[in-house]
């Protein structure tokens, strides 16, 4: 059976989607910064740490086939330094895109936020993978 990673999944639509999921009988590992009691018994509950530093995905992404990254700051303003929304939605984005390119995971659904960075344009994303910047 596939084994489907949801990062993000305490957020508005993590909660949705893995109970969903869990619902219709898929094997669900849910991954969130603080666990907590949510979710069906058959989901699988892990810790993540903070994305604004660097995360060890290849725990997180032992024995699954597909992700769903919807983990990142979602609604940003200005009390959000510029740099924390990079490292958290573009930087994890692309280290947990790599990690599960490295594993043979050939399957990430990213849900983003509507505010893209301020300074960069889709032509300065150099460090996101391949994948990520044909997206742009």
């Amino acid at each position: 059976m596939t084994r489907i990673l949801v990062t993000g999944a305490s957020g508005f639509i993590g909660r949705a989607l893995v109970n969903e999921l869990a619902d219709k009988g898929q094997t669900v590992r849910a991954a969130m910064r603080h666990p907590a009691d949510i979710f069906p018994r058959s989901v699988e509950v892990v810790a993540v740490s903070d994305l604004t530093r660097p995360v060890e995905w290849r725990a997180l992404l032992k024995n699954v086939e597909t992700v769903v990254h919807l983990a990142g700051i979602a609604h940003a303003d200005a009390a959000i330094a510029e740099e924390a929304y990079d490292r958290v939605n573009r930087l994890a984005t692309a280290e947990l895109s790599e990690a599960a390119r490295a594993m043979g995971i050939r399957r990430l659904i990213l849900v983003s936020s509507i505010r893209g960075p301020r300074r960069a344009s889709c032509s300065a994303a150099t460090t996101w993978p391949d994948a990520v910047r044909r997206a742009c």
